[in-house]
């Protein structure tokens, strides 16, 4: 950014961003940029075990019901969410929110594994506004309808922890 930039607001900033996205050539240079700015702006860091997919959440026909695997994901998330800072939503704000699934993404042999992201995302998005109230959601006030600016990533694992980072902060 300029230096002639002294203040911007989130509009502005956003904006800039974006600009920044189009003039990077490569693109470890866009996830470096994407990374840094979400560990400086958001205000909602969480990171939780990896989730089933959306196919592999539910079993049974004709009547659908949770699968063994989400039981056991639901669990280990629970516990994972304990162990990090509590966070709440102001009650009715709209949301940006980052998702960084970490999962290899290729085979042994090199060929690249399918993988849909927003099945990862819905899961966890799920999981957050569980409550019988907004404001007993997992994070209070969550609520996936609120989310107004969505990103989603899949990332081979740095230290190969499979795992699904959130960055979540209100517009």
């Amino acid at each position: 950014m300029s230096e002639e930039m002294v203040q911007i607001d989130s509009y502005d900033y956003v904006t800039s961003v974006i600009m920044s996205f189009i003039l990077a050539q490569r693109v470890s240079d866009i996830e470096n940029l994407l990374k840094n700015t979400y560990n400086l702006f958001m205000a909602i860091h969480l990171k939780l075990p990896k989730p089933p997919s959306v196919n592999e959440a539910y079993a049974g026909y004709p009547k659908r019901h949770k699968s063994d695997k989400y039981e056991d994901w639901i669990k280990q998330a629970d516990k994972a969410l304990k162990t990090q800072p509590n966070y709440s939503i102001t009650w009715d704000n709209w949301l940006n929110a980052m998702y960084i699934l970490w999962t290899p993404l290729h085979f042994k042999n090199g060929n690249k594994r399918v993988i849909d992201v927003a099945n990862y995302e819905k899961i966890v998005s799920d999981y957050l506004s569980w409550g019988k109230k907004p404001e007993n959601a997992k994070i209070p006030w969550f609520s996936d309808h609120k989310i107004q600016i969505i990103t989603m990533m899949k990332k081979e694992p740095e230290n190969w922890e499979e795992c699904i980072e959130l960055y979540i902060d209100e517009i």
